[in-house]
């Protein structure tokens, strides 16, 4: 396979305290996402790129090609939880699937786990990265400007993660529990809020813009998808006639990383589910569907530049600061193997486990 980019020569340091080699700095880059909730996912599309410049420095890599690491690293961290970003969301609050959380978790923590040590390892391979030893200087550790602000934070998110597990330990029960997961974290938020320093400019700093956007897209894809245009060809490739539940998650897969490149992910996902909720027999459609949805249309941003959001939020980033760039076919000479390999590894855990 030809390389897109050539890799640079490393450049010194002029602090020298420890040894790293280039392998550890890209598994460290892409470890950060194993665990993504959806604003975490935010701030790591928006803090990523200088963590990836960081390291380009020091190991002298092309930061464009640990750029795309790190946008393939955080598309592949967000599939395994229902909060991990906004297509599972939709998922998790608009299907039929009990206890959200432990079942996203059931099928994808595994796999998700696998393909975030494959994915560096191939680009390491496929890049001809020398692993070398390579001498860095640590940088303490940056204070945190507001410690209570910092410790609310985390605690409301250990909360909210709390809460979905119990929510999801009472559905599997048969005990009352909220059947719209989406209230918990918005309460504990709300919570959280009363407890700021600063509760005025943190509402000033929200992105509002981002919140109209995903309104009016909902808006937007409903629209769309009550006119009928697209039914059809869904039904043509996706028609879900088979109790052959390999050639379901191959259909939903299929037609998830197609669609995804022309509608982006989060559109695709509302209008597949208004598809699936046109099947009149609720219990014909299983986790296993679902999950498939979750995962399919969340990887298909690893194919193109336009498969995901944040691929763009990265990119943004990428030419405006470090006046670097990424173009389409250099993603997609890459991507089609990545997304591949990812599905590959995803498929066998979604149909065997029950």
């Amino acid at each position: 396979m030809k390389r897109p980019f050539e890799i640079l020569a490393p450049k010194p340091s002029k602090y020298h305290t420890s040894h790293h080699d280039h392998k550890n700095y890209l598994e460290r880059l892409i470890n950060i996402n194993e665990s993504s909730p959806r604003r975490a996912r935010l701030a790591l599309e928006v803090m990523g790129p200088p963590i990836a410049y960081s390291l380009s420095r020091i190991t002298g890599i092309d930061l464009r090609i640990l750029t795309l690491l790190l946008a393939y690293s955080i598309t592949i961290g967000s599939v395994m939880t229902p909060i991990g970003n906004p297509q599972n969301m939709l998922i998790a609050t608009e299907s039929a699937i009990k206890a959200p959380l432990i079942t996203f978790i059931k099928y994808l923590l595994i796999p998700t786990i696998i393909n975030l040590l494959i994915t560096p390892l191939l680009m390491i391979k496929l890049f001809k990265i020398e692993n070398r030893r390579i001498e860095v200087g640590l940088v303490p550790q940056e204070l945190i400007r507001d410690r209570r602000d910092a410790y609310v934070g985390a605690l409301a998110l250990i909360i909210v993660i709390l809460l979905l597990f119990i929510n999801d330990l009472m559905s599997l029960l048969g005990l009352y529990h909220i059947r719209y997961i989406g209230f918990i974290p918005f309460i504990v938020a709300a919570g959280a809020y009363l407890f700021t320093e600063r509760p005025r400019e943190i509402i000033k700093n929200v992105d509002w813009g981002t919140i109209i956007f995903f309104i009016t897209m909902f808006i937007t894809m409903k629209a769309v998808w009550d006119t009928g245009v697209l039914y059809k060809p869904l039904n043509v490739l996706a028609p879900l006639d088979s109790d052959n539940i390999f050639a379901r998650v191959f259909q939903i897969t299929t037609v998830s990383i197609v669609f995804s490149q022309f509608l982006s992910n989060v559109p695709f996902t509302k209008i597949f589910i208004e598809y699936l909720k046109t099947f009149k027999d609720e219990n014909f459609l299983t986790a296993q569907d679902w999950i498939a949805l979750a995962m399919s249309s969340t990887i298909a941003g690893n194919l193109t530049l336009f498969g995901a959001a944040s691929n763009i939020i990265i990119l943004e980033a990428l030419e405006s600061r470090y006046g670097k760039t990424i173009s389409s076919i250099d993603f997609v000479k890459l991507g089609i193997l990545i997304t591949a390999v990812n599905i590959l590894v995803y498929t066998p855990f979604i149909v065997i486990i029950r």
